[in-house]
């Protein structure tokens, strides 16, 4: 089976407010002085090292950090930081960094945190005026998974098949963004990459597994993954003909394997299936709510943002980085006013509860049928 991880991130983060006999202020956030203490967040395909692992290398980080600003490699010097020709090399080869008449600027945008916080603000904004137009259709898509004792699957479904999966084939139909893919221009990574700070205080990310017509999806947290071992441990021995055959028949037949899956909740005790297994075609109800979902967000999206004013106010490259880099903010605020509203609620395994058992892991798996 082919594995893909899809990575993403975390809940929004608030300033401290300080007070005074004056009106209010945000309290000031100031900026880490090194790479290592943002968050840098890929959205890429890669044919073989990533962006981030080339920026681990050596001194990379303080390089691309302190060329923000245009930088010589005599200044460079100057500040202590030593670079090497076959480093800033690989630097521009991966489109990490730019140089022009022998002056040096860093490709990714390392967003400080007034800027970052004024993005969210207007994410927010937006996402108050978006989740009031979805909300009848993830109230139906909640009613359609409780009809099949599966509700709890929700929000896994809500942020792994809909906002942080489909959604992006809706962007791609509505001119916001390209393809992510390796070609002749970009033969190491396709996408983009961006660092920022603060962190949000909260993300969650998705394993997808293909095997024939089916994708079995797997939302994850940072309190999830261990627990969620067992488990992996388990279907790593699974081969393709057997995946298949076991949804076709929607029941674990084998003796050995309904033993082994039990304890994972995504089968019943005579071994048949009971997560979420649906068709991606109109007549699907899961499917049709889902799409319903993703072209309302989408049509908003275009209807009342613009990108092009974006990347001139944040100095992004094209209107694709900054659409890329303002959904991944958009997302989070959408969960987050959806979890409030107690529309959705975020899976009881995500939590440090302790009395959580394995038979709730469940609560993050489907299946798609393409």
């Amino acid at each position: 089976m082919q594995c893909a991880k899809y990575s993403a991130f975390s809940i929004f983060i608030f300033a401290l407010f300080m007070t005074s006999c004056q009106k209010s202020k945000p309290a000031q956030i100031q900026a880490p002085k090194s790479l290592n203490d943002y968050r840098v967040i890929q959205f890429i395909s890669a044919s073989g090292y990533s962006p981030t692992q080339i920026m681990a290398l050596d001194n990379n980080g303080a390089i691309l950090y302190t060329c923000r600003s245009r930088k010589t490699r005599e200044e460079l010097q100057g500040m202590g930081i030593k670079t090497t020709e076959s480093q800033l090399r690989l630097l521009d080869l991966y489109d990490l960094l730019n140089e022009k008449d022998n002056v040096l600027k860093t490709a990714i945008p390392i967003l400080q945190p007034d800027q970052i916080g004024r993005i969210r603000r207007s994410s927010l904004a937006l996402a108050e005026k978006i989740v009031p137009l979805i909300k009848p259709e993830v109230l139906q898509l909640v009613a359609d998974l409780g009809g099949i004792g599966r509700e709890k699957n929700t929000y896994s479904i809500l942020f792994s098949y809909i906002l942080d999966g489909k959604a992006w084939d809706a962007f791609e139909a509505r001119g916001l963004m390209h393809p992510v893919a390796i070609d002749a221009q970009h033969p190491f990574w396709s996408g983009e990459v961006w660092a920022l700070y603060p962190d949000r205080s909260y993300f969650c990310g998705t394993n997808s597994w293909k095997a024939g017509k089916y994708v079995f999806y797997e939302n994850w947290n940072s309190v999830s993954m261990p627990r969620l071992s067992p488990f992996h441990q388990a279907i790593k021995r699974i081969d393709d003909a057997t995946f298949i055959h076991v949804i076709d028949k929607g029941v674990i037949d084998d003796p050995s394997w309904r033993e082994t899956f039990a304890p994972f909740g995504i089968a019943d005790e005579d071994g048949r299936l009971t997560l979420p297994i649906f068709s991606e075609n109109r007549d699907n109800t899961i499917y049709a709510h889902s799409q319903a979902i993703i072209n309302e967000i989408a049509d908003n999206i275009v209807k009342l943002i613009s990108f092009e004013n974006l990347k001139d106010e944040y100095d992004f490259r094209d209107a694709q980085q900054a659409f890329v880099v303002y959904y991944h903010e958009l997302m989070w605020d959408i969960m987050a006013i959806l979890e409030k509203d107690q529309v959705v609620t975020k899976p009881a395994v995500f939590t440090e509860d302790r009395s959580v058992t394995s038979k709730e892991l469940g609560d993050l798996m489907f299946i798609v049928k393409q």
